[in-house]
């Protein structure tokens, strides 16, 4: 039997049941890493910053996203991926939770490059996974569904978080957001043989590799 038919076999049901979690897990982390972008208007409308300030917050997530990369990719050839993933979806969702309440440029843009740093946590840890855990097919499919999971969570983005801001404020949409990627991001993934059969649990999220 060869390596790839051994991992057929082994991924069975719990192969698609990590794919789905793992695009729950991408889709959070990108309506975590643009919740601000989408509502940056608002906020320069409503608070004391103004479009230059609004605009390095920005653009402190775009550069501590970039090294968190570099780091995330060098971390999961030595720690646990799914240990990786979860520190970055519960840090990302505490940002998103603390961000409203910051008060000032500084801060805003520390709690900002900390989110930043924590969503590129997510993508290389996720494809050691899938690379580790996927047949070579279900792999390519895995990327995919997750690519689309992102693409979905930017249309929700421009569609929802206005309504929001419109209902209630600019300070419930990072609340929201962390509240709702809290939840995505703490859940596990245990698949346990049980009489030759794969068995699928869901309580919190752990890749046990």
């Amino acid at each position: 039997m060869t390596s790839n038919t051994k991992n057929k076999h082994k991924e069975g049901n719990c192969g698609w049941f990590l794919i789905a979690l793992s695009c729950l897990i991408y889709f959070s982390s990108y309506v975590m890493r643009y919740s601000y972008t989408v509502s940056m208007a608002k906020i320069i409308e409503v608070t004391s910053l103004t479009e230059s300030q609004a605009g390095i917050v920005g653009t402190a997530l775009f550069f501590s996203y970039g090294i968190g990369q570099i780091i995330s990719g060098f971390l999961g050839d030595k720690l646990k991926p799914g240990a990786i993933v979860f520190a970055g979806a519960v840090v990302g969702s505490l940002c998103n939770f603390v961000f409203p309440f910051c008060g000032s440029v500084g801060l805003y843009v520390a709690v900002w490059a900390v989110n930043g740093f924590a969503q590129a946590m997510l993508w290389p840890p996720l494809v050691r996974i899938f690379s580790d855990r996927l047949s070579p097919e279900k792999c390519t499919t895995a990327i995919v569904l997750v690519t689309i999971a992102a693409n979905l969570a930017s249309v929700m983005l421009y569609l929802v978080i206005p309504q929001i801001i419109k209902a209630l404020s600019w300070q419930s949409v990072f609340l929201v957001c962390g509240g709702g990627c809290r939840v995505g991001g703490g859940l596990r993934n245990d698949c346990k043989e049980e009489n030759g059969k794969q068995r699928v649990l869901s309580r919190r999220f752990e890749y046990r590799i």
